[in-house]
This record gives C-alpha cells, sequence and structure tokens, in this order.
C-alpha cells in the first residue's frame, strides 16, 4: 500500500510539471522517463517482498504438512488399537476366529466403498485441463486470427 501512495504522488507530480512546462516536450520526457523507472523500481521491491512472503508460507505448509504426517501415524496407532478392541469384544460370544474375520471384514468394505467413491471424484477430474478456459483460449485465438486478416 505505501508504494502504491508514492506511485499515486509521483504521477501527480508528473501532471504540475507537465502543466509548468508550456508545453516543453525534453522536460516532460524526462519526467516520464523517470516516473516509469520509479515504476520498475517499485515493482521490483513488491516482486521482492511477494517472494519473501511466499516463502514464509511455504515453510508454514511444511510444517503444517509434517503435522498432518505425524497425525496420520498416530491415528493409524489408534484405529490398530480399536480393532484389536472390537475383537476382542466380538470374542466374549463369538470364537476369536470369527471376531477378526468380522472386524477384518468391516473394514474391507469401509475400504471398497472408499475407493470406490475416490476412483470416481478421480476420473471426474481428469485430465485436469481447464475445459472452460481452454475453450475461451481457442475462441480468443479465432478472433484475433480474423481480426488480423482483416487487417485492424
Amino acid at each position: 500500500m505505501g508504494s502504491e501512495g508514492a506511485w499515486i504522488e509521483a504521477l501527480r507530480g508528473e501532471e504540475r510539471t507537465m502543466a509548468t512546462t508550456n508545453g516543453s516536450r525534453s522536460g516532460s520526457l524526462i519526467r516520464k522517463a523517470a516516473i516509469i523507472g520509479f515504476g520498475v523500481r517499485t515493482l521490483v521491491r513488491d516482486i521482492d517482498v511477494a517472494k519473501r512472503e511466499i516463502s514464509e508460507k511455504v515453510k508454514q505448509a511444511g510444517v503444517g504438512a509434517g503435522m498432518f504426517a505425524a497425525a496420520g501415524i498416530l491415528a493409524l496407532c489408534a484405529l490398530g488399537a480399536f480393532t484389536a478392541a472390537a475383537i476382542l469384544a466380538l470374542a466374549i460370544v463369538l470364537p476369536a476366529w470369527a471376531s477378526a474375520l468380522i472386524v477384518g471384514g468391516v473394514w474391507a468394505l469401509l475400504a471398497l466403498v472408499l475407493a470406490l467413491v475416490g476412483k470416481g471424484k478421480v476420473e471426474k477430474a481428469t485430465p485436469p485441463i481447464p475445459k472452460d478456459a481452454a475453450e475461451a483460449m481457442k475462441d480468443d485465438a479465432r478472433y484475433l486470427a480474423r481480426e488480423l486478416k482483416r487487417g485492424r
């Protein structure tokens, strides 16, 4: 925001200079070149700030991804414990092998449902080409080709 204010002030200064030079083209051109130089320096500085900000966000995202991985490992440990508890609870009324078979079957059924739903989502998303944007680009290219042939 600070650079935007400086940019506006520089443009206002240019307007004042143009009004006071009474048509002097050389002063106006030098002033315009100075403003363009200022604009380029401002853009370069803003790009550097953006790079630093993006770098910081990527580092934070990396830490967050590591925490998600640790949470996933702990969730697998919990899943194993709950699976053992379910087998032991069913073993009270059924033989142990039947309890393990039932709990394993439930997990296999859940895995199958998730796999089928995931497969459908992946098929819907592939190929990862933005169809609407690609079509708009083709339309733009056709329009430009027509205009070039007309000589505009």
